[in-house]
């Protein structure tokens, strides 16, 4: 057999014992990159990341998996390049030969390279776009290899984008083991797609302020921010606001985590939220002439952000204490509680 980018990859197998497939098979590639991360019971499990390139399946293996979590930095040793047809391989590999355990398809897609990408694999850092069953959103790899060293080892990572989730909310991991042959789920921006319009918004209304919205709480405004905002010609209006926000306590008191001396600049984005959904579903529950109904659903958006920022700040922690992610998160689980 003729010498190749798949050289090294026939070298380690004795395909007289393994059904995985030997890369001889002509295999005609599709106009979108393919690209596959299988779930391989070696001597280790580990997660294979496989992104299609000239004719080949570039190959990496990822000890921890992938993460939505752009903090994290997942190791990932470059290895031999792989047939395209490999992309649909499960089973198990014999013992005693490359590899050896069981191999199932963990996830699967396209992506899209951002910029050159034959130049991206030359200087080591690749950076691309994934649509998967499990995986979205733009994610880097970057080479960390040194002149000595035997592996050539990499990072993988998600970049920030609407995509990217807090590891202690959200492992994808631990969420969906399973295959996507056996148990196939759809394209995830299909299934959760990011971006898309909030229902109480209208087609020309814009994110909320957060920024302003921070600002104003930290300048101690909360209180007066947000009974601006809500304030209707109704009696009803103020015994609102005032539900909300005895709503919102008892919600905080019962949900909150126990503090120490050590951890009081911590949060909890569980409580965090589960204060400012109290508080929304509260407002929404009120009267008949709610304030709800007196403004245009872009400034609903934006008072619901004013709203559950000051209600959570309130009872948890001053929002300087608070990351922007936390502040955003808080923000779009209200607006979607105020808007069932």
């Amino acid at each position: 057999m003729a010498e190749g980018p798949l050289q090294r990859y026939r070298q380690k197998r004795n395909f007289n014992v393994t059904s995985e497939p030997t890369g001889a098979a002509s295999t005609q590639p599709a106009e979108a990159l393919s690209f596959v991360i299988q779930k391989h019971w070696a001597s280790r499990l580990h997660y294979d990341f496989r992104l299609e390139f000239d004719g080949v399946l570039l190959s990496w293996a990822v000890p921890k998996g992938p993460s939505f979590d752009p903090k994290k930095m997942q190791m990932a040793i470059h290895v031999e390049d792989h047939p395209l047809d490999y992309a649909s391989f499960e089973g198990t590999i014999p013992k005693k030969q490359y590899g050896a355990g069981t191999v199932i398809v963990w996830d699967r897609g396209t992506w899209e390279p951002v910029g050159d990408p034959r130049r991206g694999m030359a200087e080591g850092k690749l950076v691309f776009r994934l649509h998967g069953e499990k995986l979205a959103g733009l994610w880097e790899l970057v080479r960390i290899a040194k002149p000595d060293d035997k592996q050539d080892p990499w990072m993988l990572f998600k970049k920030k984008d609407e995509w990217a989730r807090p590891g202690e909310e959200y492992d994808v991991i631990t969420a969906l083991p399973d295959s996507v042959v056996a148990h196939p789920l759809g394209l995830v921006e299909a299934r959760e797609p990011r971006g898309a319009a909030e229902p109480l918004r209208d087609s020309a209304s814009a994110e909320p302020d957060l920024a302003a919205a921070a600002s104003s709480i930290c300048a101690g405004v909360a209180g007066k921010l947000w009974l601006k905002r809500m304030r209707s010609p109704s009696a009803g209006a103020t015994t609102c606001c005032s539900s909300a926000r005895r709503e919102a306590s008892g919600t905080w008191r019962r949900s909150r985590p126990p503090w120490n001396g050590r951890s009081k600049t911590k949060y909890s984005i569980a409580s965090l939220v589960a204060v400012s959904i109290a508080f929304c579903r509260a407002l929404k529950s009120g009267t008949p002439a709610s304030p709800m109904t007196t403004i245009s659903p872009s400034s609903q958006a934006e008072s619901m952000a004013s709203a559950s920022i000051a209600a959570a700040s309130i009872f948890i922690l001053p929002v300087q204490s608070w990351p922007p992610r936390v502040i955003s998160l808080t923000v779009r689980c209200s607006i979607r509680a105020i808007s069932r």
